[in-house]
């Protein structure tokens, strides 16, 4: 949703022929809880991916829940249900981790008819990995045979490990797709995966983006093949049989035109000399050599262009030394991108937003939502222009443990002592939340995390608290009781952060001041909760965003 339609659209146009492949996580409100492979999940994807027509983009590939066990006859009606609504595309199956994954690969090699209803064999980490120890892809002996495509439908690791993924991968597993998760980190520091992907952008105000060693290793396989080749079992393999020594992997154009090899050595001890001989069918072009050192975190050590040979004087020698991920290529090599990064800034500050500038159906600027669905819409409550409204209700069915209440950051990481102030109109019962000094999120658990958090229950209730990344719930700072908040009624919220002192205001009067030193930096943001009176997940609308770097009578 949202940005990813603008990601889609901005890949293909630069490379109209990429392929788009998407797999839900979770389903909206109105799917069935606990149960997800539901006729109402099948109606969610199908009807996504008519959503996806709208925007000129066309889905070549698609699972059916996140890792989430698999049903065999939900596959088989989901192919049924895209088949009749016109659509071509082709069905991954079933994006489960590792032995489940391998567990379905098995069942398919055992009944030949899923093929007729499934595409492909989606496996989520099926290489174990580390940096220091010999990555193993093995597959049961019972899938090596599957007359079916198996990808790493989603696989992480680090440039040494995705050079030995990318080749034994192949030799041991037979694995001819790899999805790296996620592609990009483009978050505030103090949130879970900040630092993965093959390209970390956290700053949108200032553009400031570095590339991880990883993009060039994947730069290695992507760079010197297209969609459609085919893997050559004849010429991959252990080096000398022995996994300790490396592995190498040959790929060749449809036409037998073109050839790729790949050779990693990220655990050898010693130089490998390698020996490659072209087949006489095969024109003799000039053989193009990248390497990249592995052991290095520098990007400008990866995908260096090394040397030209001429396959014409005989078989082509090269000598690859320890932790290295080298391709000879006879495609035409491509330049290697050197885009300079704009520089890192702070946010700016201060942050003045009344929404008439954004986007209907879009986020706000510079806002991440971290749950729930906080989108640009026309005011309610008899206020004129544009507002932001959490948009998700009722209750999402969620994959894993990612339960929280809606809620979005902003900023950077380093906002110390701020004021953050937004109006709020409360559509329906329940509770609205401003926080602050939010860091270190837990990994896949929203609601711990660092932070202060202000608390309005439309029955009155208000409280100041402190969250802890060890705790879902915060502990409580600061209390009392107001008059009750009439849902569709405007109101003016603040949040004050100021050393050890956080304040809250309600239209301008204070409420309660609470005194804590636990947390000094982090993000704010805006968010809904259950409170006494709602779920949490109930609409809530948001306007004239504004932090201050000044605290307004301190």
């Amino acid at each position: 949703r949202g940005y990813e339609w603008w990601l889609m659209k901005e890949a293909k146009a630069r490379n109209p022929s990429i392929r788009l492949a998407a797999l839900a996580w979770g389903s909206p409100g109105w799917t069935p809880h606990g149960t997800f492979y539901t006729p109402a999940l099948i109606d969610y994807l199908v009807s996504w991916l008519g959503c996806a027509q709208t925007h000129g983009l066309t889905i070549d590939y698609l699972g059916g829940r996140n890792e989430s066990g698999m049903e065999l006859d939900w596959f088989k009606a989901l192919k049924d249900a895209m088949v009749k609504g016109g659509f071509a595309t082709k069905l991954v199956a079933a994006d489960t981790h590792q032995a489940y994954g391998w567990m379905f690969a098995i069942v398919a090699s055992q009944q030949p008819e899923l093929a007729a209803f499934v595409d492909v064999v989606g496996v989520h980490y099926p290489c174990y990995y580390d940096t220091t120890d010999a990555t193993s892809c093995d597959a049961p002996p019972e899938v090596l045979g599957l007359s079916l495509p198996i990808w790493a439908s989603e696989q992480g690791g680090d440039s040494a490990s995705y050079g030995r993924i990318l080749t034994r991968g192949y030799v041991e597993g037979h694995l001819t797709g790899f999805h790296h998760w996620p592609l990009m980190a483009s978050l505030p520091e103090g949130l879970p995966f900040g630092d993965s992907g093959l390209l970390v952008a956290g700053q949108p105000w200032s553009g400031a983006f570095t590339t991880k060693p990883l993009l060039w290793t994947f730069a290695h396989l992507t760079q010197t093949t297209e969609p459609g080749w085919r893997y050559l079992d004849a010429a991959s393999g252990h080096l000398a049989g022995d996994r300790a020594r490396g592995a190498y992997v040959t790929l060749v154009s449809p036409d037998g035109s073109f050839a790729t090899t790949l050779i990693e050595t990220s655990t050898a001890s010693q130089d490998e000399v390698i020996e490659v001989a072209f087949p006489d069918s095969m024109p003799k072009r000039v053989v193009h050599v990248f390497e990249s050192d592995t052991s290095s975190s520098d990007p400008a050590a990866q995908f260096v262009h090394g040397c030209d040979l001429d396959p014409a004087a005989g078989p082509v020698r090269v000598t690859v030394a320890p932790h290295r991920f080298v391709t000879l290529t006879t495609t035409v090599p491509k330049a290697r991108g050197d885009a300079a990064a704009p520089q890192a800034s702070p946010f700016p500050l201060p942050y003045d937003n009344d929404l008439e500038a954004e986007t209907p159906g879009q986020e706000a600027r510079f806002l991440a939502n971290q749950n729930g669905a906080f989108e640009v819409v026309p005011c309610g409550g008899g206020r004129s222009g544009r507002c932001l409204r959490q948009a998700a209700a009722p209750v999402p069915s969620f994959w894993g443990p990612q339960i929280s209440n809606p809620y979005a950051v902003i900023g950077d990481s380093n906002l110390r002592d701020v004021t953050l102030r937004v109006d709020v109109m409360p559509e329906q019962d329940g509770t609205i939340e401003l926080l602050g000094r939010v860091f270190n999120v837990a990994y896949f658990a929203p609601l711990r995390h660092e932070g202060y958090v202000l608390r309005i229950d439309t029955g009155g209730d208000w409280s100041i608290g402190r969250y802890d990344p060890a705790a879902d719930d915060p502990v409580p700072l600061a209390q009392g009781k107001i008059a009750a908040w009439p849902t569709g009624t405007w109101r003016t919220v603040e949040l004050a952060l100021d050393g050890s002192s956080i304040r809250a205001r309600l239209d301008g009067q204070d409420l309660g001041i609470a005194t804590d030193s636990t947390w000094s930096r982090g993000l704010v943001g805006i968010g809904a909760n259950g409170g006494a009176t709602g779920t949490g997940w109930h609409p809530v609308q948001f306007d004239n965003l504004h932090i201050l770097s000044a605290v307004p009578g301190s």
